[in-house]
């Protein structure tokens, strides 16, 4: 796939696209999601969970509430750039490759929703 190197910024690419997703999302039955595996890892890729709800219950503090939890989240976004760069990790331009591979991919979920839901 040959592409002419370029940048975009991810809102004058994708405002459009996030609608997409949204609809997709929306459209997708849970039972979509029946075989996903819901183990993971803390985000330090140390301690091990068998499910969200054991994440969330290990997460609370001493006071039995999750404050402590959420002020390490507010932290964090206090010190990212109030732009699409803070908020995308420095991601905030992409390139005519990314946004046409994208634009691709949505294309054939797009195919494949519409489809299941004029099958089922």
């Amino acid at each position: 796939n040959q592409c002419i190197s370029g940048t975009h910024s991810v809102q004058e690419q994708f405002g459009s696209t996030a609608a997409v997703i949204a609809a997709a999302a929306a459209a997708a039955p849970l039972s979509h999601f029946a075989n996903m595996n819901p183990s993971g890892r803390d985000s330090n890729g140390k301690e091990a969970y068998a499910d969200p709800q054991q994440l969330w219950q290990s997460a609370k503090g001493q006071d039995g509430t999750h404050k402590e939890w959420y002020a390490g989240a507010v932290a964090y976004w206090d010190g990212q750039e109030a732009s699409y760069d803070g908020v995308l990790g420095g991601f905030g331009h992409v390139s005519d490759c990314d946004i046409s591979d994208s634009r691709a991919l949505l294309q054939r979920v797009r195919v494949r929703l519409v489809h299941q839901q004029l099958c089922s």
